[in-house]
């Protein structure tokens, strides 16, 4: 199957076997995209700094993509994130620029509406650059599709909210505050839900958190770095997964440009290796978990590691070369 990559200024569909792109669309950055395991839409935003974000409906016709419908508003200024509820037609999106999240119903003929919630978050940090309000980053839900978590870069906190499938209505839950400073970016879950693993960008630093699926209570638990201890230099954690079998967890790391491999038992940092390339923006675990894409934003790369028990390793699969790769989805 062919997989999604977004840039700063295109969509495509590329051939991870062949390594090359089959077809593309030039956008305003559109700088994610989300598509369900199964079906031919597929969604990105469009984070025009110039303008309100919006989001744009895409269709899959084989190795062929199209625009589907016009874009509607994000319900903020640029967008940086979206995904799909995993039970409900809700495309869910992050602005960072306003600090609002978004939930944009879905209809049977994949097009968009305008969206049916928007909510306001409020905060900051210490970070005179970067945290001098809210920048929400990612929205997803958790493995059971009850709760809705927002992560929160500038006030540094995750917010849990219910969701109401009939309405799209956002409800918020409970809001879960970091250490001043570490500027919560994304996170990823366990299998069964009951640990989240949150990347903190300005502190270059992973968070193994509690998780609740019952109540929607996320409790703090370890950090550790993911950087080795003599690294001295900037370092800004990016994308962050967790193996098929739930044994390691896998960040991204901007600046040192590798990838952390983490212990998820004993959340301890296992080691790093090269990325490929600079400034590794995303990464994404191939559908049958045998391999990590990296999507190298400055090298303009996408670079396929082989999954091993310890670190991933050079896979004999080609690059794919695509300029200002900032997003892969297999």
């Amino acid at each position: 199957m062919a997989m999604m990559l977004a840039s700063l200024n295109a969509v495509a569909l590329a051939d991870p076997r062949s390594g090359t792109v089959l077809s593309q669309i030039e956008l305003v950055n559109p700088s994610y995209i989300s598509r369900p395991e199964h079906g031919q839409f597929a969604y990105c935003v469009n984070e025009d700094l110039s303008r309100p974000g919006t989001v744009q409906a895409l269709r899959l016709n084989g190795d062929k993509l199209t625009l589907h419908g016009d874009p509607v508003s994000s319900g903020g200024e640029q967008p940086c994130h979206i995904s799909l509820h995993p039970y409900a037609p809700f495309a869910m999106v992050a602005n960072y620029g306003s600090g609002t999240v978004a939930v944009l119903p879905i209809n049977t003929d994949g097009s968009l509406e305008a969206p049916s919630s928007v909510v306001q978050h409020r905060g900051s940090g210490p970070d005179a650059r970067r945290q001098t309000g809210p920048h929400t980053h990612q929205i997803l839900t958790d493995p059971s599709g009850r709760w809705v978590l927002v992560c929160d870069l500038g006030a540094d906190q995750v917010v849990v909210y219910g969701l109401d499938e009939r309405t799209g209505q956002l409800h918020r839950k409970s809001t879960t505050r970091f250490a001043p400073g570490q500027g919560v970016r994304h996170l990823a879950f366990s299998a069964d839900g009951r640990t989240a693993y949150v990347a903190c960008e300005l502190s270059s630093e992973l968070v193994k958190c509690r998780f609740n699926p019952r109540t929607g209570a996320l409790a703090v638990d370890t950090a550790i770095s993911t950087v080795d201890d003599e690294y001295d230099l900037h370092n800004y954690p990016a994308a962050v997964l967790v193996s098929r079998d739930g044994s390691r967890v896998y960040v991204t790391n901007r600046g040192h440009d590798s990838i952390a491999v983490i212990d998820a038992n004993i959340c301890e940092l296992i080691g790093t290796r090269p990325c490929g390339g600079e400034w590794p923006r995303d990464a994404a675990i191939s559908r049958d978990g045998t391999h990590i894409y990296v999507a190298n934003e400055h090298s303009d790369s996408v670079v396929p590691f082989a999954i091993t028990s310890r670190v991933p390793q050079e896979s004999d699969l080609p690059r794919i070369d695509f300029a200002g790769a900032t997003c892969v989805v297999p």
